[in-house]
C-alpha cells in the first residue's frame, strides 16, 4: 500500500469521482466539475490530503481545503476536513486514521495550524478517539421565515471566539459553488444573507454573516419563503425570533463542531463563542 498526497490534476479528479461513485452512489453533486472546484479553485490553496494505492489502484481518499478563521481574534492558516471514501474492498483496514494522520503532519509542516469540521453522530467519535479532535458542541439547527434577528453584528462578531475568515476572493468562490450556487444579497446594516438548495422540496437553506467590510456584489433577491439554518452564533445573540429548532427525528443526523490543533499548543475554542454557517463548512 502507498501513500501519496493528494491532487487535483485530471486523472486525480476522474478516479477520486469514481470512488466517490463506487462509495456512496447518491452523492450525485461528486462531479468533475464540482470537485475541480473545491480542490484545484480556492484562492485559499489547493486541497491538502492523502491517497491510498494497491499498486496503481485508488482505494482510499482522504482531503481537507484550506479555510482560515479568526481565533480569539487571531488570523489562523487553517483546513475544513471534508472527503473521506475507502473502497468497500479495503474497508476495516484502518486507512481513513493513517490518511488523516499523515495529512495532518502534511499540513502542520506546511504553515496550518488547525482542522475544523462538522461530523455526524456515528463519525464523531472516530475523529476523537484516533484522531486528536476536540467536540466543541452540536450545531442549532432551526427552521423559520425570513431574517435572522441578529441586531448589531459588530457587537456578535466581537463575542465571536472562531469565525471564517473570508476574502473577496474566498467568498466569491464559495458563492460559485458548480453544484449549488448561492444567491447573495447585501444588507443595509453591512451583513450579507446568502441561500442555495437545501435539496429538500419548498424549503431554501439560509445565512448571514459579516464580512469586515469587505465589499460583496449581490448576485439576486433572497426568495421568500421556508428557510433552514444550520449553525452557531455566540452565546449572546439571540438570533432566532422567527425560527423553531428541528426535532431530532426529523433530522437525519446531530451535527458537531469538531476541532484540533496541529501546533500542539492546547489552543482551543470557547464553546458560547462560534460563529457559523452552511457556508463555512459545506453542508449543502
Amino acid at each position: 500500500m502507498e501513500f501519496i498526497p493528494c491532487s487535483f490534476q485530471p486523472e486525480s479528479i476522474r478516479a477520486y469521482q469514481l470512488l466517490f461513485a463506487k462509495c456512496f452512489p447518491s452523492a450525485r453533486h461528486m462531479t468533475e466539475s464540482y470537485l475541480n472546484w473545491l480542490y484545484g479553485s480556492n484562492p485559499e490553496g489547493a486541497v491538502v490530503g492523502f491517497d491510498a494505492f494497491d499498486g496503481e489502484k485508488l482505494v482510499a481518499h482522504y482531503a481537507c481545503v484550506p479555510a482560515n478563521a479568526t481565533i480569539s481574534n487571531q488570523h489562523r492558516r487553517g483546513l475544513l476536513s471534508l472527503n473521506t471514501a475507502t473502497h468497500p474492498d479495503y474497508q476495516g483496514k484502518g486507512l481513513f486514521t493513517k490518511l488523516a494522520t499523515a495529512t495532518y503532519e502534511h499540513a502542520a509542516n506546511n504553515g496550518y495550524s488547525f482542522v475544523y469540521g462538522v461530523a455526524n453522530a456515528n463519525s464523531t467519535p472516530g475523529f476523537i478517539k484516533k484522531l486528536g479532535f476536540t467536540l466543541v458542541t452540536p450545531l442549532d439547527a432551526k427552521v423559520g421565515i425570513g431574517r435572522l434577528s441578529v441586531g448589531d453584528w459588530k457587537k456578535t462578531i466581537e463575542a465571536a471566539d472562531f469565525r471564517r475568515s473570508w476574502t473577496a476572493d474566498s467568498f466569491k468562490w464559495r458563492i460559485n459553488n458548480p453544484a449549488n450556487p448561492a444567491t447573495v444579497a447585501t444588507r443595509s446594516d453591512g451583513s450579507v444573507a446568502f441561500e442555495c438548495s437545501s435539496r429538500r422540496p419548498l424549503i431554501r437553506a439560509y445565512g448571514e454573516t459579516w464580512l469586515d467590510e469587505l465589499r460583496v456584489e449581490s448576485n439576486g433577491a433572497i426568495l421568500p419563503g421556508a428557510k433552514v439554518f444550520i449553525g452557531l452564533f455566540p452565546a449572546p445573540v439571540k438570533p432566532y425570533r422567527t425560527y423553531v429548532t428541528i426535532p431530532a427525528k426529523f433530522r437525519p443526523s446531530v451535527l458537531n463542531l469538531i476541532y484540533r490543533d496541529l501546533l500542539q499548543s492546547s489552543f482551543n475554542i470557547e464553546t458560547s463563542g462560534v460563529l457559523l454557517n452552511f457556508f463555512d463548512f459545506d453542508a449543502f
